[in-house]
């Protein structure tokens, strides 16, 4: 319960999502939800979740590549499946051209924020690209080769990671997707500050594991007290 109303107390939950109406939590449900079930073996049903996401396709940059490189293709296949049958749900249910605008805006929108679009407020997102782009005061040669350099560095490190990752133990496969997480967050076309709410995930992700390597350890070390005690 104390978990609970930290969660929620964090500002972008209570200002940006509550207060703002963001569509964030949705997003923070379907990646909790798809860590769930890959935390228990069930692939098919982790793409599924995972598929309600591309309602805002950033989330899956980095995340979708780095499935590709860790081998989870069963996950990858019930991603692109259900995909396409919410594509197909959405056009059966609204028409073809309504699709075809949403896809027009997320491409003006990607333009307009690598462009450096002043309708957009900097300060608000947390991406390598807009914390660059105030350091620097706009696009510039310097500022884009410290992005593409902290972009290659995010993404090679995340993808040797996976790539080693298949005969992880159930711990280290956490820390990996905490890890993912928060580096969706940065090495990101454009990332606003409602969907830091995935930064919450990844601190339980980490907290769940040293809480337990803490209690493992100090059960192991007891025995030891005891004796030095007697």
């Amino acid at each position: 319960f104390s978990v609970l109303l930290l969660t929620l107390s964090f500002e972008p939950f209570l200002i940006e999502a509550w207060v703002g109406g963001q569509l964030s939590v949705v997003g923070f449900f379907c990646i909790a939800l798809a860590l769930y079930c890959e935390d228990r073996r069930l692939p098919i049903a982790s793409g599924v979740a995972l598929a309600f996401c591309l309602y805002k396709p950033t989330l899956l940059l980095l995340i979708l590549p780095l499935l590709l490189v860790g081998h989870r293709f069963e996950m990858l296949s019930s991603f692109c499946l259900s995909g396409l049958l919410l594509a197909g749900a959405c056009v059966l249910s609204v028409g073809k051209q309504p699709c075809l605008e949403y896809i027009r805006m997320l491409s003006t929108h990607l333009h307009d924020v690598t462009q450096g679009a002043t309708v957009f407020r900097d300060w608000k997102y947390v991406d390598l690209l807009s914390a660059v782009r105030l350091l620097s005061g706009g696009n510039s040669w310097p500022g884009w080769l410290v992005v593409v350099s902290g972009f290659s560095t995010g993404c090679f490190c995340l993808a040797v990671a996976w790539w080693k990752s298949k005969g992880w133990d159930a711990d280290r496969r956490r820390l990996l997707w905490a890890c993912t997480l928060t580096g969706t967050l940065v090495v990101n076309v454009y990332v606003g500050i409602y969907d830091t709410v995935l930064v919450v995930i990844a601190a339980l992700l980490t907290a769940d594991v040293l809480y337990r390597r803490a209690g493992d350890q100090a059960r192991t070390l007891e025995p030891a007290f005891k004796i030095w005690l007697v």
